[in-house]
């Protein structure tokens, strides 16, 4: 009976050896952040959300993080997909290893904090698209390396906080839709 156990435990740690070889990444995580979002962090560092609709929202402090979270430090590109409507409060917040930003035509709103935090120095500009509508509050505080930035024609509010810390900020397109500039924008 001892011989079959030890064959039974042999067989189990030589078929994982096979699925992770030593020195290979952690295989890809995934799930859901909103009613029809999933998301998928590759081996690769890109956090890539897709589906349709908004995602949900998350919080900088408590229990409420993005399920990508303690990933944060992992994560090198994001790319928010087509169909997506609306990027979560704080669902990006404090990924500091992002070099890239994708965020495509179709995306109307980007929530409170929702870029709080990206501090790569390869995260020098982002590209908002033209459907975007609203920006939250604190969006891209702290982003210290970005660089150029151009607000879409259809946002009217540059919200409180929301290039906060963005200590290397010099080339904003504002458009003339802009009516209004919350405190401590810039």
């Amino acid at each position: 009976m001892k011989l079959k156990q030890t064959l039974v435990l042999l067989l189990a740690v030589l078929t994982l050896a096979l699925a992770f070889p030593a020195g290979s990444a952690s295989a890809a995580s995934s799930g859901e952040c909103g009613q029809y979002a999933t998301w998928t962090l590759a081996d690769d560092g890109t956090l890539t959300i897709s589906g349709s609709g908004a995602m949900s929202d998350y919080a900088m402090n408590g229990t409420n993080y993005a399920p990508w979270y303690n990933d944060a430090e992992r994560i090198t590109a994001i790319s928010v997909g087509a169909n997506i409507t609306h990027i979560g409060d704080y669902a990006f917040y404090y990924c500091t290893q992002v070099k890239s930003v994708t965020l495509r035509e179709g995306l109307t709103s980007i929530g409170e904090g929702a870029f709080m935090h990206l501090k790569s120095t390869d995260f020098t500009d982002v590209r908002l698209p033209d459907s975007l509508t609203s920006i939250g509050e604190s969006a891209f505080c702290d982003c210290q390396y970005l660089r150029m930035v151009t607000i879409p024609g259809r946002v009217t509010a540059l919200p409180k906080g929301l290039f906060d810390g963005c200590i290397s900020l010099c080339d904003v397109a504002v458009p003339k839709s802009v009516t209004s500039i919350g405190a401590d924008a810039f």
